[in-house]
């Protein structure tokens, strides 16, 4: 998605999600570049806004892109990086995922996902930070249980609590 062809909205993308760091881990190029092996598969322009790198205090880069080679059926992925030695090292994943891009920027990630259970359907919105090289939740600060007729008695999902389980958020700090 093409934002503005003005320069000036490009050089404000392009600092606000990071795109120079964007480009130092290979995820994004001012132009067209083939991805080797890949047929006639190119990397994202960084111009296109489909890729962002989040900062988070004291040396994390959190990427994200949001195209077909980078997302699968069930959604994208964020990857966590440490900036160690002028060096970016992939600490940590989280799977499965959707973000907005266009997020302000803060202390933490809003992580949009969603589940298919016996006879259900769960939409979550996740609060993300990061602590000790991991991705943690902080909150769950939206969540929706949709259920059709064939539901089962007894469901895990009909609450959020399942999500802290499934994601053992503390425990990924240890």
């Amino acid at each position: 998605m093409l934002l503005s062809c003005n320069s000036n909205n490009y050089k404000k993308t392009q600092n606000s999600y990071n795109l120079d760091i964007a480009k130092e881990l290979g995820l994004c190029y001012d132009d067209k570049y083939l991805i080797q092996g890949g047929g006639d598969l190119y990397y994202p322009l960084c111009s296109d806004s489909s890729v962002r790198v989040f900062f988070l205090e004291p040396n994390y880069y959190v990427a994200y892109v949001d195209d077909m080679l980078s997302c699968g059926s069930c959604g994208c992925q964020l990857e966590l990086f440490k900036k160690d030695n002028n060096k970016y090292i992939l600490v940590d994943v989280w799977h499965c995922c959707g973000i907005d891009l266009r997020q302000d920027f803060t202390d933490y990630i809003l992580v949009h996902d969603d589940e298919n259970g016996p006879g259900c359907f769960t939409t979550h919105t996740l609060k993300l930070k990061v602590r000790s090289d991991r991705f943690y939740i902080v909150e769950i600060t939206n969540y929706e249980h949709n259920m059709s007729d064939s539901h089962a008695d007894f469901c895990y999902r009909e609450d959020s609590l399942w999500l802290i389980d499934t994601y053992k958020s503390e425990n990924r700090l240890k």
